[in-house]
């Protein structure tokens, strides 16, 4: 099935970053997976400067000024990537309610975003870069603004056995490492000492190991009752290129974009996380 790749972009460094990470990651794919891309700018009029009666030509000139940073970062993307099928779309409006509108099309499409900032520092980030990351459809691949491409050896998968249930999106994550041929997947379990039986655990972990099983991935259990620092040091030691976890308003992704987690957040600053929608 076709699907399309997302890139916003404000022109900034890390948007232009998350940009040229998400052609290098899928350039080699595009004819078989039949993608398409759409190099994204949602031009916002900010309440304050509506509310201040801004001159409508002065808009217009705002407008037209993406008009032309958009068509000029196109033109990059053609000269160096002739072969693929991309164009530009510019659309006025609030970002997240944008992003809701453009991926709830029926389409299957991925959304590459450049980070606002390092992971351990959420209060720079802009508030519509978290709502995406929570409640868009549509896989969200969040690159931090250093972090350049190179071909993935590695991709993990961090979940929670006793949380797996048949709406989990394993088809996406086995669609990303086709995007990654010769990637191993390595599927992490971060095993915390509570107090409880595991028949829970022993059904989720069953349903991953059949749901995964194309992918042949390897499959590691940490004892540890600090999940954070499990998970960065599990990074390091399977040398990580890419992290994958599922949002849920509990388990690892709300600890681990909490704001009390900023040392273990910072030890993950040097990848990309891709965050995919339970169904």
């Amino acid at each position: 099935m076709a699907y399309t790749i997302m890139m916003p972009t404000d022109f900034g460094a890390s948007a232009k970053n998350a940009t040229r990470y998400a052609l290098a990651f899928t350039h080699q794919q595009a004819a078989a997976l039949d993608l398409e891309y759409v190099l994204l700018h949602i031009y916002e009029l900010s309440t304050g400067m509506a509310g201040e009666g801004v001159a409508l030509a002065s808009v217009n000139e705002d407008y037209a000024h993406a008009e032309r940073e958009l068509e000029a970062e196109l033109d990059w993307i053609k000269a160096h990537y002739p072969q693929l099928k991309v164009r530009s779309l510019l659309v006025p409006g609030n970002i997240h309610e944008e992003l809701v509108s453009l991926v709830d099309t029926g389409k299957e499409v991925m959304v590459f975003m450049g980070a606002a900032g390092r992971y351990d520092d959420l209060l720079s980030w802009d508030n519509e870069i978290i709502n995406s990351l929570r409640h868009l459809k549509a896989p969200v691949l969040l690159v931090p603004p250093h972090v350049t491409f190179k071909p993935l050896q590695n991709v993990g998968y961090a979940c929670n056995y006793k949380n797996i249930t048949p709406g989990m999106p394993f088809a996406d994550i086995l669609e990303t490492v086709k995007l990654a041929p010769g990637a191993q997947l390595k599927v992490v379990y971060v095993d915390t000492p509570v107090l409880d039986d595991h028949i829970e655990e022993e059904k989720g972990e069953a349903l991953i190991r059949e749901a995964l099983a194309p992918a042949s991935p390897a499959y590691y259990r940490i004892q540890d009752s600090h999940v954070i620092d499990a998970i960065a040091q599990f990074v390091e030691d399977e040398k990580i290129d890419l992290m994958i976890m599922v949002p849920r308003r509990h388990g690892i992704w709300n600890s681990l974009f909490s704001r009390s987690n900023t040392k273990g957040l910072a030890r993950l600053n040097k990848l990309p996380i891709l965050a995919l929608r339970e169904q």
